[in-house]
């Protein structure tokens, strides 16, 4: 595993995945209802803040070349309280990676196929999310790169096949609401793709460093912050702030209008593919760093050995995570807090402490 180096490239694909991720799927519905027509100034807001968190996470990882999360804990804070802080991010991994699957789950079970039962989709998305993990971060970037194409491809043509059906009232009238109001939609646009990216201080270790890596990075940062924000307006546009707010899949209300001449009809199910494949991306990240947590933390000499239990426990998680998805989305305040907690919060606390020990070393040796 050591040996596996992911290109510059190949991250930044991952990168632009996991940033839309399931966001696709219910954030439309979060953002409109704290901020209804105004959502869109929302995302238009948090996009620059979500650049600077992305900034923050690559500096902070520059300042420890080489390391995970799990040495980089250690390194600071010590053996012992590292190994706490990092179990309390190794439950977070796990946790996220379970939802994933569960929303996805949730999401054709409701909308698609409604006599299949939960935990028949729920192994399926499993199973792929540990052959994902199986095959190593190497072999899983590869694949993103593969898929890259047929994902913007297909996202470019929902917002392009919707834009003969967008409605400039649906956003009037504009700075209606509060400033608390606005800002809760920021921070649901924030939080689930940017602030989660603390999950890339497991992939770090892999990543090829070249000149244009912070600038692939950045870039795909950016893109996957306008594809989100590209989202939530459209939803706006076309399906108006009452419809969005309580249309808890959105997006894939929208891929319903899509009728072309009367003979282009009913592509939400071709562009399902493309909600389940962002989805899948991050579910699998989450999955690796977790087994990838465990197996720094205990020294195992192989990580595959970790796959089968923990894809048992993905799959009976993400079916007791919640007893519905109602509860699983009224969590989300909650969630948002979490997030912000494990980054930016815990990082800046490590990165101050780290910054003060390294200048009283300096001054010791001067």
């Amino acid at each position: 595993m050591e040996k596996q180096i992911v290109g510059t490239r190949q991250f930044a694909v991952l990168v632009l995945f996991f940033i839309i991720g399931d966001m696709l799927w219910f954030l439309p519905s979060f953002m409109v209802n704290a901020a209804e027509q105004d959502a869109w100034i929302s995302a238009l807001i948090g996009l620059p803040i979500g650049l600077l968190a992305a900034w923050f996470l690559f500096h902070f990882a520059d300042q420890f070349p080489g390391m995970s999360l799990v040495e980089i804990n250690w390194k600071v804070l010590g053996k012992w309280l590292g190994s706490v802080l990092t179990i309390l991010y190794l439950i977070a991994f796990f946790t996220v990676s379970a939802v994933q699957v569960r929303e996805v789950s949730d999401f054709i079970t409701s909308q698609m196929m409604t006599e299949t039962p939960l935990r028949a989709i729920s192994m399926l998305m499993t199973i792929i999310v540990m052959l994902g993990v199986w095959s190593g971060i190497e072999t899983f970037a590869r694949t993103g790169e593969i898929f890259i194409l047929l994902f913007v491809f297909m996202f470019l043509l929902l917002i392009v096949m919707l834009l003969p059906q967008a409605k400039v009232e649906n956003l009037l009238p504009m700075m209606r609401h509060s400033f608390a109001s606005m800002a809760e939609g920021v921070v649901y646009y924030i939080s689930y793709s940017f602030l989660e990216m603390y999950v890339f201080l497991m992939i770090f270790p892999y990543v090829k460093r070249t000149a244009h890596l912070f600038r692939d990075y950045m870039l795909s940062v950016l893109l996957g912050g306008l594809a989100i924000f590209l989202i939530v307006t459209i939803s706006l546009l076309v399906l108006g702030p009452f419809l969005s707010k309580f249309h808890l899949f959105a997006t894939y209300t929208l891929a319903k209008k899509i009728s072309l001449g009367g003979f282009l009809d009913r592509l939400e199910a071709i562009l399902v593919v493309n909600f389940i494949l962002s989805t899948y991306f991050k579910a699998t990240l989450f999955a690796f760093a977790f087994v990838m947590g465990l197996t720094r933390m205990f020294k195992l000499k192989d990580h595959r050995i970790l796959t089968f239990p923990v894809g048992l426990m993905i799959f009976g998680y993400s079916y007791l995570v919640s007893p519905n998805i109602v509860v699983l989305n009224s969590i989300t305040p909650a969630w948002s807090l979490w997030d912000m907690t494990n980054n930016p919060v815990i990082l800046v606390l490590i990165y101050l402490i780290h910054k003060l020990r390294s200048r009283k070393q300096q001054g010791n040796g001067a």
